[in-house]
């Protein structure tokens, strides 16, 4: 087999263009050079250190690889969606591909794939809820401080009647608060990642913050943690390990007392607790899916997100969803799902005792039916014939048999007894 050059596969790809039509492909390349001495499409791509045709048409200097698929050039399709722009503002994309028609411009279909970095009509055709949702964003980043965090921001919306977070990433189509943020154009954002701390700093800051506000929302600590360098949050709650009501209690003598209990531990302590519970705090499967069961008692079934869960284990001493995630090597909800079943088998064995009591109290004989009734023998027998009431079960013989009533039928006998001819 010959090896071809860099410079050989140049060639090859400026004499496809003079003998082909413009815009030719991919396929149009392999149809010409079959069976001709030229070298194939991954033989080029290699030579001219690309992974696309695209790219390497570009490298050969072949100037049709910009064109689209209906004949138009880069140049045709931005000098249509200017005109657009200008003669619409805001235009839908039936709308556009109607007046395209008629005026023979690039379609919309053509327009996303080469305008739009993330393929949408939106990005290209702002509507106003579009914008809306971009300048809220950067509204947020004018009143929050740098690096403020998914959480930030919608406290912040709330306060201010902006839309929530999740409606801005469902809007621009995003995923995550980075591509979000990058999207909007926020170049401060920052992935806010808080380590490096130690204990005694974090209740350092924790004591300060304490002596300057006394109580203080988690918002504007970490406004004020930001300002002045220190911990924020979520260092507070690693380190010091409670929630933060329990560390800003609204009670002034709450908060004293756990200063002073916190001051009380020893630093090294502490430090070697921390260690210990790194070294030994392992849990087996069977302990993760325990913890799974009692989040599904706790939650009352399934519906519980792993942050939910999260904060849950975080109070209770429990592992988290990743821990249960890699001891169990089962997505989340399959976990969720064996343990909700297991929860159901040992409920309904329960249920079943449980059942059988209950059932057992409301199974009478002649002689209790009677007295539950509170009537004469002779009554009680006029009566049950008469309305149709019979016992559900005869125990014994001719001679000497036991009848057995339900409670039910006994509470609906009750009510069609004259008052009169009851035992008071």
């Amino acid at each position: 087999m010959k090896k071809y050059t860099s410079k050989e596969c140049i060639e090859a790809l400026k004499l496809a263009e003079k003998d082909l039509s413009d815009n030719f492909t991919i396929f149009d390349y392999i149809k010409w050079a079959d069976g001709k001495d030229y070298p194939g499409i991954d033989t080029i791509k290699t030579r001219l250190g690309t992974s696309k045709f695209t790219e390497a048409l570009k490298k050969a200097g072949v100037n049709n690889y910009h064109k689209t698929r209906d004949g138009f050039s880069y140049q045709e399709v931005l000098g249509a969606y200017e005109r657009a722009r200008e003669e619409f503002g805001y235009v839908t994309k039936k709308k556009y591909d109607e007046w395209a028609r008629v005026n023979n411009l690039p379609s919309s279909f053509t327009l996303v794939k080469y305008l739009s970095t993330s393929h949408t009509w939106k990005e290209l055709f702002q509507d106003d809820k579009y914008k809306h949702c971009i300048d809220s964003l950067k509204l947020a980043e004018k009143d929050l401080p740098d690096n403020f965090t998914a959480y930030d921001y919608d406290v912040w919306a709330r306060r201010h009647n902006k839309p929530r977070l999740d409606t801005i990433k469902a809007y621009l189509g995003t995923s995550t608060f980075e591509e979000t943020a990058e999207k909007a154009g926020i170049n401060s954002f920052r992935k806010n990642v808080e380590k490096g701390y130690t204990y005694e700093q974090a209740l350092d800051a924790y004591e300060r913050a304490q002596k300057e506000f006394g109580y203080i929302s988690r918002l504007r600590y970490s406004e004020w943690a930001k300002t002045n360098q220190l911990p924020g949050p979520q260092a507070l709650l690693k380190h010091l390990n409670c929630t933060w009501k329990e560390l800003f209690p609204k009670s002034k003598e709450q908060r004293e007392n756990i200063l002073a209990h916190l001051r009380a531990s020893d630093k090294k302590s502490q430090q070697h607790a921390e260690k210990k519970y790194k070294k030994y705090k392992k849990y087996s499967e069977a302990e993760c899916y325990s913890a799974i069961k009692e989040a599904v008692q706790h939650f009352k079934g399934v519906n519980f997100s792993p942050s939910t869960y999260d904060n849950w284990a975080l109070e209770n001493e429990k592992p988290a969803h990743i821990t249960i995630l890699s001891r169990t090597a089962k997505k989340w909800s399959e976990v969720k799902e064996q343990a909700f079943n297991e929860y159901l088998d040992e409920l309904s064995g329960n249920a079943f005792i449980n059942n059988k009591n209950e059932i057992a109290n409301k199974i009478y004989t002649q002689n209790e039916a009677i007295e539950y009734i509170k009537c004469s023998k002779l009554t009680f027998v006029k009566y049950a014939e008469k309305n149709g009431v019979q016992p559900f079960k005869v125990v014994g013989g001719k001679k000497a048999s036991i009848k057995l009533y339900w409670q039910d039928d006994l509470d609906f006998l009750y009510d069609k007894i004259p008052r009169r001819e009851r035992k008071r």
